[in-house]
């Protein structure tokens, strides 16, 4: 038997169409090739920047709404070559 309270169901049943307020900001699915390497896609809700005047900020947002991964980068010359642009941090 399922919780009366559950929003999933309704009447005894479940309910045709669950709209969610709240959830996660990023998706990830993990996994390692035979070979030990690293392989990952991911969605992020916002953006990849954290910056409101960033073209940035909100990129990633339709991809996460409809459920498109991207690859997630492992390798330095992979990252290289995807980057947009680069920030560098010093004392």
């Amino acid at each position: 038997m399922f919780s009366r309270s559950a929003s999933w169901v309704s009447g005894g049943g479940f309910v045709e169409r669950l709209e969610s307020t709240g959830g996660p900001l990023f998706r990830i699915v993990a996994s390692f090739d035979e070979d030990g390497v690293p392989r990952a896609e991911v969605t992020v809700a916002r953006g990849s920047s954290g910056d409101p005047e960033s073209p940035f900020f909100a990129n990633t947002t339709e991809d996460w709404v409809e459920g498109n991964y991207r690859p997630l980068l492992f390798d330095r010359d992979a990252i290289e070559r995807d980057a947009a642009e680069r920030l560098v941090l010093s004392p």
